[in-house]
């Protein structure tokens, strides 16, 4: 019989495999994904490790588009992941060891709540400078 701890983590990792083969599938995107990512009662490894592994994918975006089969290798890491997970199953030890040393932290499942009142403004001086560079253009061509 199940404790309803362990209940709790068996379906958790179903639900997070199930995110994780969306990404795979591109049916989310990555930031989809970790907004929806379960909320687990105590502790786990494999869910730890894929939600770390989650947020590198995500992360990775320029470096995925610099290197030829870098993004394959990711999205083969996460079809792996998803599998496991979704069958309730740790996942394998070289997955756990890969990500040991990555932060432990989930979000209350907003994406960008940590930088709410960065966010924002960067984006805002972003435009404007945009908008001047093409002020600049047109004052300059005409």
């Amino acid at each position: 019989m199940r404790t309803g701890a362990t209940a709790s983590i068996a379906s958790s990792r179903r639900a997070a495999g199930g995110l994780l083969l969306d990404v795979f599938d591109e049916i989310l995107t990555p930031r989809q994904a970790i907004n929806r990512w379960p909320v687990v009662r105590g502790t786990d490894r494999s869910l730890d490790t894929a939600y770390q592994a989650l947020l590198h994918f995500e992360a990775d975006e320029e470096h995925q588009r610099g290197v030829p089969f870098y993004m394959d290798a990711q999205l083969e890491l996460m079809r792996q992941m998803g599998t496991c997970l979704s069958q309730g199953r740790d996942l394998p030890d070289y997955m756990l060891a890969a990500y040991a040393g990555e932060l432990r932290e989930h979000w209350s499942g907003w994406y960008d709540e940590k930088v709410i009142l960065v966010t924002p403004w960067t984006r805002l001086a972003q435009n404007i400078r945009g908008l001047w560079r093409l002020v600049r253009r047109v004052v300059l061509m005409t």
